[in-house]
């Protein structure tokens, strides 16, 4: 009776490391399942980022190639494309700012990061990002300052409000600080996992 009882608890026991083995990989599975989504929502905003800024290259590309086009052939220039490629040229170069940090391809110091240890190493990437929302949030709210004061003038050539010109700003800021914080997220997971 008493092996019975001995057997019968161990088969219990074993049938709840089981049960709970299987619970634990239900959830990493699931942990990965969202993380796959999560990827894949990154990848085509980065797609959708990347044909964006190929698409406002393309146009500056042939506005400046019908200037010069109607400027030496037929005598004539197109009042608009001067403003236009100037305008898309800053888009250009906010959102592809903003792509560039998502790719770490600012400048920066690597040395640093690779001849201390791994804690320092991890404070001083902290440490870099609360400088870069620093002075992220400092250019958003001067940014949402110039929106005010632009939304009353309309450029000359195109005739639209320089407000559309400057949103770009705080547009390309929102995106970099969800880089800097997404980076800052996944290098502690990956620290700690």
């Amino acid at each position: 009776m008493a092996e019975q009882r001995g057997i019968i608890e161990e088969r219990v026991i074993h049938m709840s490391k089981q049960q709970s083995s299987l619970q634990v990989e239900q959830m990493e599975i699931e942990e990965e399942l969202q993380s796959k989504r999560k990827k894949k929502r990154l990848i085509m905003l980065e797609k959708a980022e990347n044909t964006l800024v190929a698409t406002m290259l393309f146009l500056i590309l042939i506005v400046v190639i019908a200037q010069v086009y109607a400027r030496f052939v037929t005598g004539n220039s197109i009042t608009w494309a001067g403003e236009l490629s100037r305008f898309l040229a800053v888009w250009l170069i906010f959102l592809g700012s903003a792509i560039a940090l998502r790719r770490n391809l600012h400048i920066q110091v690597d040395n640093v990061y690779n001849n201390v240890s791994e804690k320092l190493g991890l404070a001083l990437y902290v440490l870099r990002g609360l400088i870069i929302l620093a002075f992220l949030a400092v250019i958003f709210i001067g940014s949402l300052e110039m929106l005010e004061i632009v939304s009353m003038q309309t450029s000359p050539g195109l005739g639209i409000q320089m407000n559309f010109v400057y949103i770009v700003m705080p547009v390309s800021i929102c995106l970099m600080v969800g880089v800097v914080l997404f980076q800052m997220f996944f290098r502690f997971r990956k620290k700690r996992g």
